[in-house]
């Protein structure tokens, strides 16, 4: 089997069938997973048993194919990040995020430009992107979630690169 270590995996409809099969084998394959679905109750299970795997494991109750409901939609100010100084991240304009309705957004800080195809949830957004970094194109995936401070963790992964971590402050 090939690993995933270090990966984070979305399975979405992953509360029973195909989904929560999928859920499995990522997790036997080294992946932390989160499992979204309508089923709370079903989420759940299906997330004691990733941790079973001895991975990591997150239940999100959600419907992905709306964003009604949502609480991030709309543009966000990235404020911090683990891995760049505020410096860098304002170096072209002011560092932002945007979540719209359509399932499409956008994000800038640096030099680097991307738009996000979408996944929603209440409080979690989900997303793959692509874009720019001085001209080199860039993809990945990541997620955004609200916290109960208010303000948004950003969880942004680089395919076949760094990981990092920003926080962000509504508009």
């Amino acid at each position: 089997m090939f690993s995933l270590d270090g990966q984070i995996a979305l399975v979405t409809g992953g509360s029973q069938g195909i989904g929560r099969a999928t859920a499995l084998v990522l997790a036997r394959c080294g992946a932390d997973v989160a499992v979204m679905a309508r089923s709370p109750d079903k989420c759940e299970a299906v997330a004691d048993d990733v941790r079973a795997e001895g991975r990591r494991a997150l239940a999100v109750k959600g419907d992905m194919s709306a964003a009604a409901g949502c609480q991030l939609l709309g543009k966000w100010r990235i404020t911090k990040a683990d891995i760049w100084d505020r410096d860098y991240l304002d170096l072209v304009q002011p560092a932002y995020i945007e979540f719209g309705q359509n399932g499409r957004g956008e994000f800038a800080f640096g030099a680097m430009q991307a738009t996000m195809e979408l996944q929603y949830a209440a409080r979690i957004v989900f997303f793959h992107w692509t874009g720019f970094d001085e001209g080199d194109e860039m993809s990945g995936s990541g997620s955004a979630d609200l916290t109960n401070d208010g303000y948004l963790e950003i969880e942004l992964s680089f395919h076949n690169g760094d990981d990092a971590t920003l926080q962000a402050r509504r508009c």
